[in-house]
């Protein structure tokens, strides 16, 4: 993986399974994005998967409610490492993680 310096800490995949971890996390990526660590990547859509429409993250509210699925992308903006964020309110259940 080419994580840089600047996104090191966010290379930890991280799996939450109930709201409040959900919550911490929405207020983690925020904060990354705010400091310019990372940027929502729109364009980034995993080939043979299937794209849905959905709000930027900017408009995902940190205590819900959130639509059933969420899957976001992320890029470093120093070494463009990928990151995602998928999220599965329904069941209660999602993780963050590096993308190879």
């Amino acid at each position: 993986m080419n994580t840089c310096s600047q996104c090191e800490e966010l290379k930890i995949a991280y799996k939450f399974n109930s709201p409040s971890q959900f919550s911490h996390l929405i207020v983690a990526v925020r904060t990354n994005l705010n400091e310019g660590v990372i940027k929502e990547d729109t364009d980034y859509w995993p080939p043979g998967q299937i794209k849905f429409d959905q709000k930027p993250f900017s408009e995902v509210k940190k205590r819900g409610p959130w639509d059933d699925i969420l899957q976001y992308y992320f890029r470093c903006v120093t070494c463009e490492q990928l990151f995602s964020l998928y999220a599965d309110t329904y069941h209660g259940r999602g993780e963050w993680k590096t993308v190879s």
